[in-house]
């Protein structure tokens, strides 16, 4: 049987399973993380009520830290942990553990409706980048001239000479006066 507690003091609605409720002095015993998540004390004022849930297609967290998104097995150790929390609410924050670690995980959207059961099913999980998440720097685009050939450009921008001083271009002129160069034009060899 699913029940909806809430907290007055807090508002916003929270689905939980199994607690014990005690017919006489009209207390409700629940563990003490649940306690935690709703933000109550012992011997506080909570609204209990009986209600059904529709069960979870799709449910998308957001991870804290970065560190979870590393983690080699997310998969398994969300199919364990979830045996902890059998509803999901949207806006909540649930703590997932692996050994004495722990992964802090926020509820953004949870289908079909804000309020699902995740007993029993099957549903499609979807993460958001963690919250200290920094977009790494773009690649700089590749600069022209390095590594891309342009077919355009001369491979050979020097000039031509041959060892005894005589050009080997027609255009070229005669060899100067500073030895066997000569002066710098375009011929192709």
């Amino acid at each position: 049987m699913l029940f909806q507690i809430q907290n007055p003091t807090t508002g916003p609605l929270h689905s939980q399973r199994r607690v014990r409720v005690r017919r006489r002095g009209r207390f409700i015993h629940m563990p003490s993380r649940m306690m935690a998540h709703l933000g109550v004390q012992e011997h506080d004022l909570v609204l209990i009520r009986s209600t059904k849930l529709p069960t979870a297609t799709l449910v998308k967290l957001q991870p804290h830290t970065k560190d979870f998104l590393d983690l080699p097995h997310p998969k398994e150790l969300l199919q364990y942990n979830f045996k902890k929390f059998q509803c999901l609410t949207v806006g909540e924050t649930i703590t997932v553990m692996e050994g004495e670690r722990r992964y802090y995980l926020d509820v953004l959207e949870a289908q079909p409706a804000g309020a699902v059961c995740t007993i029993d099913t099957d549903c499609e999980v979807d993460f958001a980048p963690a919250l200290n998440y920094v977009e790494p720097p773009p690649a700089p685009a590749p600069v022209a001239g390095k590594g891309n050939v342009d077919v355009e450009a001369p491979i050979f921008t020097g000039f031509a000479a041959r060892m005894d001083g005589q050009s080997r271009c027609p255009r070229a002129g005669k060899a100067t006066s500073r030895g066997n160069r000569l002066p710098v034009h375009r011929c192709w060899v």
